[in-house]
């Protein structure tokens, strides 16, 4: 009918490729006490532009792209395992609730985890997201077909059999620009991206996609929450 348009933000990332690197993006992570995941000095809640500009201005990187993949209101530390440079910055018994994880080797190879799946050492990168599996082994989770579940914003994560790794956020919640995704469409949109595995991240208002294109040389908010 026209009113079902869905405007789509994605990266495909070569975890391989030595000239680039997928982190957790957390303003201020350096300061973070490994030695104490309970110390709250330094735990804070900031919008992702702010992270972005952070790791510019403040860690010297050349940020080419960040899409959130957790939001808590409980507390503002770490969200489940968070992993940075190997070395272990959160973990589900400081800050529960998340369910899954992104999990990177110093060999670049990925791997999506439930969160009841322990670290095993061998991470360079952990980050945590909010929900489920939406993919596995190729096969869709929900059995339920349904399109009428809340279509909000949304940000999801996934592997591709050759081991590419995907970050999609979908805008949502505005017909006239884009409808969003229910639930079972996430599922879809990303075995339609040709991933393996994959698992929802966020949604709704902060479900948020910033880039650096070829040529620019600033990041600009690509999502309209």
């Amino acid at each position: 009918d026209g009113n079902d348009r869905k405007v789509v933000h994605i990266f495909e990332v070569d975890t391989k490729n030595e000239d680039l690197e997928v982190m957790p993006g957390y303003y201020g992570i350096d300061k973070l006490n490994p030695d104490d995941l309970y110390d709250s000095t330094y735990w804070t809640d900031k919008q992702l532009s702010q992270t972005v500009k952070y790791y510019e201005d403040e860690l010297g990187y050349n940020v080419v792209g960040a899409m959130n993949t957790a939001l808590a209101y409980d507390s503002n530390a770490p969200y489940g395992y968070m992993v940075w440079n190997g070395v272990v910055l959160g973990t589900p018994e400081v800050h529960p609730k998340s369910k899954t994880y992104l999990a990177i080797d110093w060999d670049g190879n990925v791997e999506l985890r439930a969160m009841t799946t322990p670290l095993n050492g061998n991470e360079k990168t952990a980050i945590p997201a909010n929900f489920e599996f939406l993919v596995k082994n190729g096969v869709l989770v929900s059995k339920k077909v349904e399109r009428t579940s809340s279509d909000a914003s949304r940000s999801m994560v996934g592997v591709k059999a050759d081991g590419t790794l995907i970050f999609c956020q979908v805008d949502g919640r505005n017909g006239a620009v884009s409808s969003g995704l229910s639930n079972y469409e996430m599922g879809e949109m990303m075995l339609a991206l040709g991933c393996v595995n994959a698992f929802n991240c966020d949604g709704g208002g902060s479900s948020t996609f910033i880039s650096k294109r070829a040529g620019e040389t600033v990041n600009t908010m690509r999502s309209v929450p």
